[in-house]
């Protein structure tokens, strides 16, 4: 079995992101943005559940937030490693990742053993 990312934050300067280049990547793939605002968008696409935020946070900093499953659909279409591309554009801090593993296993025995 082999890690993967299961969530991914990234925040960026309020003035230095690429915000703009997200739009064109995430639009060329078919997914479709809601709750548009000048600060806040809400990204999807029909294909998955899962959802990408890209915010303006009272100006001190801007986010770029992927769910698990975006990020596995992005996998699945051959389109991680250039999400990830596109998101070193500008300089950037990882201020959040889930790492996950995935085990064919019973899962009561293990959590019984947690208890």
């Amino acid at each position: 079995m082999q890690a993967f990312a299961d969530w991914l934050d990234v925040t960026y300067s309020p003035v230095d992101n690429p915000r703009a280049e997200l739009r064109l990547f995430l639009g060329g793939l078919g997914y479709s943005c809601a709750d548009y605002t000048s600060s806040r968008e809400r990204w999807s696409h029909a294909d998955t559940y899962g959802c990408l935020f890209s915010e303006l946070k009272d100006g001190s900093h801007a986010r770029l937030s992927a769910s698990g499953s975006i990020l596995d659909h992005l996998r699945s279409i051959g389109q991680f490693e250039n999400y990830l591309s596109l998101l070193s554009l500008s300089p950037y801090r990882i201020t959040r990742l889930d790492g996950a593993v995935d085990f064919l296993k019973d899962a009561a025995p293990i959590l019984k053993r947690l208890a």
